[in-house]
């Protein structure tokens, strides 16, 4: 990544919502956004300003374009950027995320600029995973740097295509049924 743009164009928008299932079925009515694949709801393990948490959340993914919308809400306190966004903001957009092959040296564009690492992501075997950084001195999107796996390009290809070929029907899925659905 190059400083020219500090940003480009973001991969992701992630949005805070109180509840995933009403806010993707609201995306696919009113906006044709769809269909959502959402994760059982599940402790995800970070780090936040330092300390080990590990908040409640469901997450679902759904495409717009080639720009991929993430719904979030987080279900209990621990302390995390989603419970800080939910306190001091309600509902809105969170982040926008970059996909890139290593989260950490590829986030330095804004760590040179003075920007905080807020929390850290791991994945399930606690390989790197993604990174959130504040980058504006108000209340607003944080950016959050997503390692660019081969697996996560090639979801992200299949879930353009089925975005394409969305009829309407079914707005909500388990994420379960993403590789049924192909």
């Amino acid at each position: 990544m190059t400083e020219t743009g500090l940003l480009g164009v973001p991969h992701q928008l992630g949005f805070m919502v109180d509840d995933v299932k009403a806010a993707a079925i609201s995306w696919g009515e009113k906006c044709g956004v769809g269909p959502f694949y959402f994760f059982d709801t599940a402790p995800y393990e970070i780090l936040y300003r330092g300390k080990e948490s590990a908040p409640v959340v469901t997450l679902a993914f759904a495409y717009m374009g080639t720009t991929q919308v993430e719904l979030i809400s987080q279900h209990d306190s621990a302390p995390s950027v989603y419970a800080d966004f939910k306190k001091n903001k309600g509902e809105g957009l969170i982040h926008m995320g970059r996909f890139v092959p290593n989260p950490k040296s590829d986030s330095g564009v804004v760590a040179r600029r003075g920007c905080e690492m807020l929390q850290f992501n791991w994945d399930g075997d606690h390989a790197e995973d993604c990174v959130y950084y504040e980058t504006v001195s108000h209340p607003g999107a944080l950016v959050e740097f997503i390692k660019a796996t081969p697996a996560r390009t090639a979801r992200a290809e299949l879930m353009q295509r089925l975005a394409r070929e969305w009829n309407g029907s079914d707005p909500y899925r388990p994420f379960a049924r993403l590789q049924d659905d192909k």
